[in-house]
C-alpha cells in the first residue's frame, strides 16, 4: 500500500515559525576568562579521548603570562608571578620547581601546545569550571566584577510566574513552560542556556545562547510533538522511509540556521539591565523577581 505523508508532518516543520524568539551564538568549545572570551588565533579547543584539551598560550597570554616555547627540550615556559613549566609528551608538568601529574600528557595539536587546565590553572591560584550545556571553560581569577559576583540565583518573572532565569557564574538557564509558546499538549519547560556577561557601570546584561544546545532541544521538541500522533509516529519510525525521514531530519536542521541571524537580531535589541538596589532583574517591559 502507498504510504502518503501525514499533513500534520509539514505543521510540525513549521514549529520553527512559531517557537519564542532568542539569539544564538556561538558553538564547539569556548573559553571564558571572568566571563569574558577567548579568541584562540588559528587552534581551537578540542575534545580527545573524552577530555577537554585547551591551547595553554591563547589562555596564558591572557592572563598574563609571558609564553616561551624550547623547542629543544619541548617544553613551554610559562612566566608570570609564578613559574610553570609543561613537557610536550609528559603527564608532570612544575610550578615553581613543584612537580604535578596530569591525567592526559601534554601534546602539540595543530602546532599548539594543548592539555587539561584544570590542575595547571588551580596551581597559579585560578579556578576553572567545566558548563556542560554550554561547552564552556569558565576561568575565574578571583577578580570578578563586585556586581557580577552578586548576580547569582534565580529570577522568577512577576508576569509570568512559571517563566525564570537562573544565573550561575558566567552561565544562565531560561526555563519557558511549553504553554507560553502555544504547546498546551506538552509539560514541562523549554530549557535556553548560554553565557553572560554584565556591564558594571550600566547593570546591562548581554546573554549570548548556546547554537547547538538550541538546535537540539528544538529538534526534540519536534520530535515530542510527532511522538504525540501515533500515525505520524509510525510513519517516522518505518524503515522503508529511512531515506525520506533523513531528509526531513536534515530539513528541520537548514530551518534552524536559517533563522539563527533573525533571531541574534531580535535577541540583541532586548534590553536585559540588573538593579543592584533592588536586587530585581528588568527584561523589556518585565520585571524578574529574585526567587
Amino acid at each position: 500500500m502507498k504510504k502518503r505523508i501525514p499533513a500534520v508532518l509539514l505543521a510540525s516543520i513549521l514549529i520553527f515559525s512559531l517557537a519564542p524568539v532568542f539569539s544564538v551564538a556561538g558553538n564547539a568549545i569556548s573559553v571564558l576568562i571572568n566571563g569574558e572570551p577567548v579568541n584562540f588565533a588559528d587552534q581551537n579547543p578540542t575534545v580527545v579521548d573524552g577530555r577537554t584539551l585547551v591551547p595553554v598560550r591563547g589562555v596564558f597570554e591572557e592572563l598574563g603570562f609571558d609564553v616561551q616555547w624550547n623547542a629543544a627540550t619541548s617544553q613551554v615556559t610559562l612566566t608570570g608571578n609564578d613559574v610553570v613549566v609543561i613537557t610536550i609528551g609528559s603527564n608532570v608538568f612544575t610550578t615553581n620547581g613543584v612537580s604535578s601529574t596530569l591525567d592526559v600528557p601534554a601534546q602539540t595539536i595543530g602546532g599548539r601546545t594543548m592539555l587539561p587546565l584544570r590542575l595547571v590553572l588551580e596551581s597559579v591560584g585560578y579556578s576553572l569550571d567545566w558548563d556542560t550545556s554550554t561547552q564552556t571553560v569558565l576561568i575565574s581569577t578571583g577578580s570578578e566584577p563586585a556586581v557580577q559576583s552578586a548576580f547569582s540565583g534565580v529570577f522568577v518573572s512577576e508576569s509570568y510566574p512559571d517563566l525564570s532565569i537562573e544565573f550561575r557564574q558566567n552561565t544562565f538557564t531560561i526555563l519557558m513552560p511549553h504553554y507560553m509558546m502555544d504547546l498546551d499538549m506538552l509539560d514541562g519547560y523549554f530549557p535556553i542556556s548560554g553565557t553572560f556577561s554584565i556591564d558594571e557601570g550600566t547593570g546591562k546584561i548581554s546573554l549570548t545562547l548556546d547554537t547547538n544546545a538550541l538546535m537540539s532541544e528544538m529538534l526534540d521538541l519536534i520530535y515530542a510533538l510527532i511522538a504525540l500522533d501515533a500515525d505520524l509516529a509510525e510513519f517516522m519510525a518505518d524503515p522503508e522511509m529511512a531515506v525520506f525521514v533523513e531528509y526531513i531530519h536534515q530539513a528541520m536542521l537548514d530551518e534552524i540556521s536559517d533563522e539563527i541571524d533573525y533571531l541574534i537580531a531580535i535577541f540583541e535589541s532586548a534590553v536585559v539591565l540588573f538593579d543592584a538596589d533592588s536586587g530585581n532583574l528588568y527584561m523589556d517591559d518585565d520585571v524578574m523577581i529574585r526567587k
